[in-house]
């Protein structure tokens, strides 16, 4: 009998790094939910409009979610680890310069090379996660890993909206010591791309069709995350007109964290039990809800509701998307970053065309738009065969 381990020996031999992993996952968000609860008041504060904000938001989006895909092909090739502790050298950078800025382009400046790092940092991780994971292992995994870096950015919005209302430079400078402390802890694991080609199955040679549902979650995530874009970028420049301050703000994106993250603690215990179109469509539906109580309300408890739906839809059609990149073990570390791309390429274009509408056709198109695009994604969804739900009913 061939004594070589399989996947599940893997993941069990590598059980004291799945931590680590988890702790970066964290600590990167953290940093990032500095950014984005800070960076908007920034902006404001040295001259910013509704549409520079959009702008800024679809700036640092544009290149990241451009280089995810090729980024994370490279790293299915070259490897994960030296990638992912460069890409933290250069979010230290860049966090830094954002704490001296002192002219509306050193913010889009700062902002682009946080994203053009983040760029070599999160389909990796991602992928990373699925490489230390056998595949019965990967729904609750995913689900856990996904928990790490939401509670992350929850908690770090909260502190970035305060750090900001204290000092301006503070925010940015505690957001340059987390990515530093992720560096350090990533320099303690093994590169698992190299060694996971040793015991994984084989891969095909033949290029790999993508399942239409994998595709449907994708477009999901994309809507989903228009809908983000325009909460996080173009929402606080309409909320200071009406005396929403950077602390407030703060704590809605908090309040969007906390959904989310219960929403990924839910996933834990109900992700093989559920089907996956009814989960998809729930969160869609959420994020409709969402867009419309944000555009609608004024006062700071209907805020903090519509924020959590947006958290509870992203909690849910987040999962989904990563849970199908992971599925297979060929072309991972592309898949990932397709995720990624839709995910950011999401916030990207609704911050970029939530500005630009709600300078020229008013301050409810954003939300408008977003609205559209979610139900025909929730249209489409039904014309797509669910092919992953049919083996699964097979392999059972």
């Amino acid at each position: 009998m061939n004594s070589t381990p399989g996947p599940v020996d893997l993941a069990v031999e590598r059980s004291p790094y799945v931590k680590r992993i988890f702790a970066a996952a964290f600590l990167t968000d953290f940093g990032f939910g500095i950014l984005l609860a800070a960076v908007p008041y920034l902006a404001i504060r040295l001259g910013g409009t509704v549409l520079g904000l959009g702008i800024l938001g679809a700036a640092r989006g544009a290149i990241y979610a451009l280089a995810c895909p090729f980024v994370g092909a490279l790293s299915d090739v070259i490897g994960r680890k030296k990638m992912a502790l460069a890409s933290c050298i250069f979010v230290v950078c860049g966090d830094l310069f954002l704490a001296q800025s002192s002219e509306l382009w050193h913010v889009f400046a700062g902002f682009m090379l946080v994203g053009v790092s983040l760029a070599f940092f999160w389909p990796l991780v991602l992928a990373w996660v699925g490489d230390v994971h056998a595949s019965t292992q990967l729904p609750k995994s995913t689900a856990v890993f996904n928990i790490s870096w939401s509670s992350g950015m929850m908690t770090g919005t909260l502190a970035g909206g305060a750090l900001f209302s204290l000092a301006p430079f503070a925010p940015f400078v505690c957001a340059a010591g987390a990515a530093s402390l992720v560096f350090a802890v990533l320099s303690t694991l093994p590169d698992p791309a190299k060694d996971s080609t040793e015991v994984l199955p084989a891969a095909s040679k033949a290029k790999q069709t993508i399942p239409p549902g994998l595709i449907l979650a994708w477009i999901n995530n994309f809507t989903v995350c228009f809908g983000l874009g325009v909460l996080q970028n173009v929402f606080p420049k309409q909320a200071h007109s009406f005396g929403l301050g950077a602390a407030t703000f703060g704590w809605l994106l908090f309040a969007m964290g906390v959904a989310r993250t219960a929403m990924f603690l839910g996933t834990v215990f109900t992700s093989t039990m559920l089907p996956r179109r009814p989960m998809a469509f729930a969160g869609l539906a959420l994020a409709i809800l969402s867009l419309l109580g944000a555009m609608q309300s004024r006062s700071t408890a209907a805020l903090v509701i519509a924020f959590a739906m947006s958290g509870l839809a992203i909690g849910v059609v987040y999962y989904l998307s990563y849970l199908q990149s992971l599925e297979d073990v060929e072309g991972r570390g592309r898949k990932t970053g397709m995720h990624e791309a839709t995910l950011v390429g999401g916030i990207m274009t609704g911050s970029l065309l939530g500005g630009i509408s709600a300078r020229t056709l008013g301050p409810e198109s954003p939300y408008l738009i977003g609205v559209i695009l979610l139900l025909g994604a929730a249209l489409i969804g039904p014309l797509i065969p669910d092919v992953a739900a049919s083996s699964r009913e097979r392999s059972i």
